[in-house]
């Protein structure tokens, strides 16, 4: 009898095991998608720093938006810009809209979906928000909805003679946040640790399976 409830007690752990690892494997692997995911959002998108010069100018760039939602655009300061020969300085935000309300030119902004369509267009002369925490001006917000095909985020300068700015600056757009992504790592790291200790039951409950049914 005692060979047979050995069986028996093979195949529960057997079967236990396996269903703890696969487990285990499935909601870590879930798990990170998430914390992947979610860690996309919270980076910036479509940084195009403003083309100051002595005469007209643009820079865009294009990007595919993740997440349905409404997305901010952003002003802060840009470093040095050493590839076209201007040593510009790092502001912070005070220093930044200082030098946007003493430049003379104009600074205009779009926003194009997939069909070239205009879906946001601005006329800067000065920051229209205070800045937040971080020191990145809010510009405006717009809606955006998911797609195969990238959007573009353009800026145009219009110098009117006045030098430029001392400080570099450049726009970007920060998708939708769901979460505070601190906290949400945090629990995705507690997530990840408990489905590693699945994991290892499962090894652990498969080799004593392996014991029991000699």
């Amino acid at each position: 009898q005692a060979p047979g409830m050995d069986k028996n007690l093979s195949k529960v752990l057997m079967g236990a095991g396996i269903a703890f690892l696969v487990g285990g494997v499935a909601g870590a692997g879930l798990t990170y998608r998430d914390i992947t995911t979610e860690n996309l959002m919270h980076a910036t998108m479509a940084n195009v720093r403003v083309p100051f010069a002595d005469t007209a100018a643009s820079a865009s760039a294009r990007f595919l938006p993740y997440r349905e939602g409404v997305y901010t655009l952003y002003l802060s300061s840009a470093g040095p810009d050493l590839s076209q020969g201007r040593d510009d300085a790092r502001c912070g935000a005070d220093s930044l809209i200082a030098s946007f309300l003493n430049y003379g030119g104009l600074v205009d902004i779009l926003i194009t979906d997939p069909g070239d369509r205009v879906a946001l267009g601005r006329s800067l002369s000065a920051p229209a928000a205070p800045p937040e925490d971080n020191g990145w001006i809010p510009v405006d917000t717009l809606r955006i909805s998911p797609g195969e095909h990238q959007w573009t985020l353009g800026v145009y300068v219009c110098p009117d003679g006045s030098p430029p700015p001392r400080c570099g600056m450049e726009f970007f757009l920060l998708p939708p946040q769901r979460y505070e992504i601190g906290t949400y790592l945090a629990g995705g790291v507690m997530r990840m640790v408990g489905f590693g200790g699945l994991m290892l039951a499962g090894f652990l409950m498969i080799v004593f399976a392996g014991r029991a049914g000699r």
